[in-house]
C-alpha cells in the first residue's frame, strides 16, 4: 500500500514539474517573438535609405520664417518610407533645445534620371524619391541665433567612400545668424536637384549654383557632409544638438578625391560642378554654399548627397582644332581630337570643287586659293545613327610673307634710311637701335636690325632678325 501512494505522488509531482516546464516554455515563447518583433521594428527604422537632403529657410517678416527641409531617399534599395512627420529640434548658439516641431510632407514624389544626352538610356537599378516639409515658425531674435536641425539614419550600405556606413546617418541643418549681425536673412536656395547618376571615364558638367532672396553675394565649395542619429537611434527625438560631426571617408577616399579620377571640382563664384569619376558604384559628397553681405558672413546652405556611378553607352562627340591655320603654303593639315566615333566624313568647304572631302581620321587637303574657309566634320557613332556628331571649324589660309627692306646711306656719314620693301603686309614697322624710319649709326659700328611683320588677317607679332649691318667708311686719295 505503501509503495502506491509513494508512486501516486511521484507522478502527481511529475505532472507538476511539468505543467511548471510548459509554463516557463509558453513564457520563453512569448519574450523570444518580442524581442523579434522589437528587432525587426528597429531593423525596418534603421534600414537603408538615406541618400541626401538640405534644409533652407525665408524670412517672412515679423519673427515669422518659412522652412523647408528636403529629403532624398533610394526606392530601389531602401526599405521604409520617409518619416512623415519629421522632427525638427531648434537649438540656440549655446546647444540649448529651444522646441521641437513635427513637420509634415508637403510635396512627394520620383527624381528623374535625367542627364543631357540624347543618345544615353538611364540606369534601370536607380530608383530616388524627393519629399519636401515646408512649416512656419516663429523665431524672435536671440543673441547668436538659431540653428534648425533634422537627423534620420542610415545610409546605403552600399555606398564605397564612407567608414563604417551601415551605422552612418545624416544631419540636415541650417542656422539663421545672430541679430546683431542681421535682422532679417533668408539662406541660399540651390537652383537644380543634384543628378542621381553620372557617367564612369565621362566628364561629367553640372550647374550647382544658387539663388539668395536678399541677394547677397555666394561662394561655392565641395565638403564633407555631416554624420548624424545611428542604427540604435535612428528617428532622434529630439535631433542632437550642434555641433555635428563629419562622415569619415574610407580610405583613399576624401574631400579632395570623392570617387576617384578627376578630382570633383566646383568654381567658387558660379557654382559649376566637374569631375570626371573613373570608378563605378555610389559615393556620397557635398556641396557647400555661403552667403555674404558686405564682405560680412550670414550663413550656409549644405546640400548632402549620394550620386551613382554608372557604365554609360559611349557617347560620340566630334571635335577638331580650331581654327586651322596655314601659312606660306595652300595646303590645311587637320587634327581631328573627335572620341568614341567608328568613321568620319570631312567637308572642307572649298566651293571650287565638289571633291574637297575625306574619310580620314587626321586628313590634309590643298586649297584652290588663299582665304577664309568653314571645314565640317560628322564624327560616326557604331551602335546609333542617331548618335551621330558634327562640328564646324574654322581654315585660314594665308598667303606667303616676304620682309625685305633696302638701305641708303650717304657716304661715310651716320645717317641711314631704311625703305620697306616687305610683300604680303597688312602692317610693317623697320627698327634700327629703337628709332623708327630713320636711323643713327655711329660710324665703323656693327647693329642687329629686326622687322616686326603684323601678319595678313592673323594679326600674330613676330620678330624676325636680320643679319648684322657692318657700316665701313673708306678714306680715299684724292685725284
Amino acid at each position: 500500500m505503501l509503495f502506491f501512494t509513494n508512486l501516486y505522488f511521484s507522478k502527481v509531482e511529475s505532472l507538476i514539474h511539468l505543467g511548471i516546464f510548459i509554463q516557463t516554455m509558453k513564457k520563453n515563447i512569448i519574450l523570444l517573438f518580442s524581442v523579434l518583433v522589437v528587432l525587426l521594428f528597429q531593423q525596418k527604422s534603421y534600414a537603408t535609405h538615406i541618400v541626401g537632403g538640405e534644409m533652407n529657410y525665408r524670412f517672412l517678416g515679423n519673427n515669422l520664417y518659412e522652412v523647408t527641409l528636403t529629403c532624398y531617399r533610394d526606392c530601389f534599395n531602401g526599405i521604409p518610407p520617409f518619416d512623415d512627420p519629421a522632427i525638427i529640434g531648434v537649438y540656440n548658439s549655446s546647444g540649448i533645445l529651444i522646441s521641437t516641431t513635427e513637420a509634415f510632407i508637403t510635396t512627394q514624389g520620383p527624381v528623374s534620371n535625367a542627364i543631357n544626352s540624347p543618345c544615353l538610356a538611364p540606369p534601370v537599378n536607380v530608383c530616388y524619391q524627393v519629399a519636401t516639409y515646408v512649416f512656419n515658425i516663429a523665431l524672435p531674435p536671440i543673441p547668436g541665433g538659431y540653428t534648425l536641425t533634422y537627423q534620420r539614419c542610415c545610409r546605403n550600405g552600399s555606398v564605397i567612400n564612407v567608414q563604417n556606413v551601415d551605422n552612418t546617418g545624416a544631419t540636415y541643418f541650417a542656422t539663421i545668424p545672430d541679430p546683431s549681425i542681421t535682422t532679417f536673412n533668408s539662406n541660399p536656395v540651390f537652383v537644380n536637384r543634384p543628378p542621381t547618376f553620372i557617367c564612369k571615364d565621362a566628364p561629367f558638367t553640372f550647374d550647382h549654383s544658387a539663388t539668395d532672396f536678399e541677394g547677397d553675394s555666394l561662394v561655392y565649395s565641395v565638403t564633407i557632409p555631416f554624420n548624424g542619429a545611428d542604427r540604435f537611434n535612428p528617428i532622434p527625438n529630439p535631433p542632437e544638438p550642434p555641433p555635428y560631426a563629419r562622415i569619415v571617408y574610407r580610405n583613399p577616399y576624401s574631400v579632395a578625391n570623392v570617387f576617384g579620377g578627376t578630382p570633383l571640382a566646383i568654381d567658387e563664384n558660379t557654382g559649376i560642378l566637374t569631375a570626371t569619376p573613373r570608378s563605378l558604384g555610389q559615393f556620397v559628397y557635398g556641396i557647400t554654399v555661403k552667403e555674404y553681405r558686405n564682405g560680412i558672413y550670414l550663413g550656409e546652405t549644405i546640400r548632402d548627397f549620394q550620386v551613382n556611378v554608372v557604365s554609360c553607352p559611349e557617347i560620340t562627340v566630334a571635335s577638331i582644332f580650331s581654327p586651322t591655320i596655314s601659312c606660306g603654303t595652300l595646303m590645311a593639315n587637320f587634327a581631328n581630337t573627335s572620341y568614341n566615333a567608328a568613321t568620319y566624313h570631312w567637308d572642307f568647304g572649298d566651293p571650287s570643287t565638289a571633291n574637297d572631302t575625306s574619310s580620314q581620321m587626321n586628313p590634309a587637303y590643298a586649297y584652290a586659293d588663299t582665304g577664309d574657309y568653314l571645314a565640317t566634320l560628322i564624327a560616326y557613332s557604331a551602335f546609333n545613327p542617331n548618335c551621330n556628331d558634327t562640328v564646324i571649324g574654322l581654315v585660314h589660309i594665308n598667303p606667303v610673307f616676304n620682309s625685305y627692306f633696302d638701305i641708303s646711306n650717304e657716304h661715310c656719314t651716320n645717317e641711314f634710311k631704311f625703305f620697306d620693301r616687305s610683300l604680303e603686309l597688312v602692317e610693317s614697322q623697320i627698327f634700327g637701335n629703337g628709332i623708327l624710319a630713320m636711323t643713327l649709326f655711329q660710324q665703323r659700328s656693327i647693329h642687329n636690325t629686326f622687322i616686326r611683320i603684323l601678319e595678313h588677317i592673323q594679326f600674330h607679332l613676330s620678330l624676325r632678325p636680320i643679319l648684322p649691318v657692318t657700316i665701313p667708311c673708306l678714306k680715299m686719295s684724292p685725284f
